[in-house]
């Protein structure tokens, strides 16, 4: 839930920022330098669609990461989509089997650690 958090306080700042660029572009295509006024409005419009898209790609890859362990481990399929956000969906299919083999072998058991959290520290290694 980290990453929702950050995510949700740079939404502020940039609505923020967006709101004081909007208030300053009346004030350029009023006067001499309207092309500044337009790209206000172009910077504003583009800074909103790529946290829209960057949102999105993120929480897709997040749903392909939690289909690819669920697929491979179906009794973890309590494990939310949100869980999935900071682990790319391509890292945790490479680490699918040293998941498997730490769940079966007894000297490598997971020490009451979700598998979340063993694909965190081990991805973020």
């Amino acid at each position: 839930m980290d990453v929702v958090k950050r995510w949700i306080v740079i939404a502020t700042v940039e609505i923020l920022m967006s709101l004081v660029l909007i208030a300053i572009a009346p004030v350029f295509l009023n006067s001499n330098y309207p092309l500044i006024g337009f790209l206000l409005w172009l910077l504003v419009f583009c800074l909103l669609i790529g946290s829209i898209l960057y949102v999105i790609t993120q929480v897709v890859d997040a749903f392909k990461a939690r289909q690819i362990l669920v697929a491979r481990f179906p009794d973890y399929g309590y494990l939310g989509v949100f869980d999935f956000l900071e682990l790319p969906s391509t890292q945790v299919a490479e680490h699918l089997d040293m998941l498997a083999i730490m769940r079966e072998d007894p000297d490598l058991q997971l020490h009451n650690e979700s598998p979340i959290e063993v694909l965190r520290r081990v991805i973020k290694q």
